[in-house]
């Protein structure tokens, strides 16, 4: 899909497919280690030398081709906004590590399974908009209740436990997007607990609206922020079972444009 007009105020999805697809490449280091495998050329040369060397750390395979493909595909699309070249785009991490662009609009990222999403708010949006947006793929097999217990407020635990077995990943990860949307928003990491704010119990709606219904730290934004989620269904890699997966997907936003049109895009 094409990136929509910059004057219009919308808040823009991308999805990035974070399957290998392009030629590869692979760095030897002097141990024999090979730092870049698996990792296409085209999106190493989006990257800085401090992005590359950082992928170069990541042990894990699949973890080096997510952030490599992510970044890459973050400054692409950051790049339509600002008429600029990728590698020309200063992305900065903040105090708790929100990746922000000075003068730049406001987005947020997050990838998970096989997918990763970039919301960024069109320039027809107010400079104080904040944007926070989580994507879950659903998997069973997970200790689900425990963490529910662990990090879901009493009362959402206590609706989460009441719910028929069958019904309760749905629910886990429905909640859960929503809940890093927003934590995610605030910019504030691992220094806010999930526990200290309760959402309410509404169905699945891509319509903006108010959730929070209690928060303790920010008693106000029980009427600053607006949240929206649905699901997406992504094709699995060939010889993985089922057809699909299905991902949970929430957005969260402030300010003037926090109600704005929700536009969907493929990045790449």
């Amino acid at each position: 899909m094409r990136h929509g007009t910059k004057a219009a105020a919308a808040i823009d999805l991308w999805r990035v497919d974070l399957r290998q697809t392009a030629e590869t490449s692979g760095t030897t280091t002097n141990e024999g280690r090979t730092d870049q495998a698996g990792l296409d050329e085209e999106s190493l040369a989006l990257l800085t030398s401090s992005e590359r060397s950082r992928a170069g750390r990541l042990r894990i395979e699949s973890k080096r081709r997510q952030f490599v493909r992510t970044r890459s595909q973050l400054r692409r699309v950051l790049a339509r906004y600002l008429e600029a070249e990728p590698l020309e785009i200063e992305i900065e991490a903040g105090e708790h590590g929100k990746l922000e662009v000075i003068g730049g609009p406001a987005f947020n990222v997050s990838h998970s399974g096989q997918l990763a999403v970039i919301a960024i708010a069109a320039s027809g949006l107010c400079e104080e908009t904040q944007l926070g947006v989580d994507i879950e793929r659903q998997r069973s097999g997970r200790p689900l209740d425990r963490m529910a217990q662990r990090f879901f407020a009493d009362r959402e635990s206590a609706v989460y436990s009441a719910l028929e077995e069958g019904e309760r990943e749905t629910d886990f990860y429905r909640r859960w997007a929503l809940k890093e949307a927003y934590v995610k928003a605030l910019g504030t990491g691992l220094t806010y607990s999930s526990r200290a704010f309760v959402l309410a119990d509404d169905p699945v709606s891509w319509q903006a609206r108010s959730l929070l219904e209690s928060c303790e730290r920010h008693p106000s934004d029980r009427v600053r922020w607006l949240f929206r989620n649905g699901w997406l269904e992504f094709p699995r890699e060939e010889g993985a079972g089922e057809a699909t997966e299905r991902y949970a997907l929430a957005v969260c936003a402030s300010g003037p444009g926090a109600g704005a049109e929700l536009r969907f895009f493929e990045a790449g």
